[in-house]
């Protein structure tokens, strides 16, 4: 993989170096202190990651990345800062996928470089990992997001993180960007965080106005027609999976970890079908696959048409974000479960038990039985 570093402070620059040294023969790694002659090289070279700090003479982080987006869409950007205000994290938003923190430990440059590598053997062409590498942010539900700018907008010293999450996890774009920004190592949580009420505390309400309220949703929303009636219906079946697969972990007796985790990829399992539904134009073709199918057999006509399927899509995007591993997998394979190598019960079988798209075949390899409705 070719990987680029940018930081004005050449002490940082050798750590990164030091750190990395094991990994000098499997990837081609370029450091500069100047942001202007990093520029100049991105226009030159097609990159998988580019790591920038955000405040540095000349041009900032966020310039740097606004380029890379722009020769090489398909990379992902990372943002380094030793600020972590309200402010920094709106701005960077616009332009990284991920944002870490400074002092970090070595630890997490070495798990970027991981993701990196895991994004590359994921199933999906260039045109596609092109498109995700661009994405900046999943079109929300209209009426959801109204009702949570009400929210967040009454001054209330008793608004909670519970009350936000109420209306939160009824939109699932909503939620990925906000774990986004909790799983990034932005605010220096250790561990993946599945669970949103958590996620919601760490930031604050503060950062939730910042992030949501001033990321260009506004404006998007006053230009855009009302939602199809599929569009709108994903919502509600998402929201309903979601309930349902929590419900099935409860029941099969799982942590409390589990239980939140199937929470949350039932949440989000069909994430891919938003992306994959801008990349065709609206009409009759669009209603068919969008509205009338579902399953494998829509997976089956987005791979004639895409060259992959939603599953992977969505996968392929909250692995980018820094979801966690099982998150991942439940996405990717909620369809198609016997591809997992798991030996137990995890998030993706309460995703696949709740769809009752049942794989007889998977879910005797791992000893569960459905309980009868």
């Amino acid at each position: 993989m070719n990987i680029l570093f940018v930081d004005d402070e050449p002490a940082i620059l050798r750590a990164f170096k030091r750190i990395l040294r094991h990994m000098l023969k499997q990837h081609q790694f370029e450091f500069f202190d100047d942001p202007l002659k990093a520029i100049e090289r991105l226009k030159c070279n097609q990159y998988h990651l580019v790591v920038s700090d955000m405040k540095m003479p000349g041009k900032d982080g966020c310039y740097v990345l606004s380029e890379a987006k722009k020769h090489s869409p398909g990379a992902l950007r990372v943002i380094l800062s030793g600020y972590s205000d309200e402010e920094q994290a709106v701005k960077a938003a616009n332009h990284a996928h991920l944002f870490f923190a400074k002092p970090f430990e070595s630890e997490v440059l070495i798990e970027l470089i991981q993701r990196v590598e895991g994004l590359n053997k994921m199933a999906l062409n260039e045109e596609l990992l092109q498109t995700l590498g661009n994405l900046k942010a999943l079109p929300p539900a209209p009426r959801l997001y109204r009702s949570l700018t009400q929210t967040l907008q009454a001054e209330n010293e008793y608004l909670s993180a519970k009350d936000i999450c109420n209306v939160l996890q009824q939109d699932m774009a909503l939620v990925s960007k906000i774990l986004q920004l909790t799983n990034s190592a932005f605010l220096g949580v250790s561990q993946p965080i599945n669970d949103l009420e958590r996620a919601v505390t760490l930031l604050g309400i503060k950062t939730i106005k910042g992030l949501i309220l001033h990321y260009e949703l506004i404006g998007k929303l006053q230009d855009q027609p009302e939602p199809q009636p599929w569009h709108e219906q994903l919502y509600k079946d998402s929201l309903y999976i979601a309930h349902q697969a929590k419900e099935i972990a409860r029941q099969s007796t799982q942590s409390k970890a589990i239980q939140e985790s199937s929470f949350l990829a039932g949440l989000l399992h069909d994430i891919g079908r938003l992306v994959l539904a801008e990349q065709v134009e609206e009409g009759s073709h669009r209603d068919e696959l969008f509205a009338e199918q579902s399953g494998r057999l829509l997976c089956e006509q987005e791979e004639q048409l895409f060259g992959t399927h939603h599953g992977w899509v969505g996968a392929y995007l909250l692995k980018l974000w820094g979801f966690s591993d099982v998150i991942v997998e439940a996405v990717a394979l909620h369809h198609y479960p016997s591809q997992s190598t798991d030996m137990e019960f995890t998030p993706l079988t309460a995703v696949h038990v709740a769809k009752k798209e049942i794989d007889e075949h998977y879910l005797e390899r791992i000893g569960y039985q459905p309980i009868n409705d």
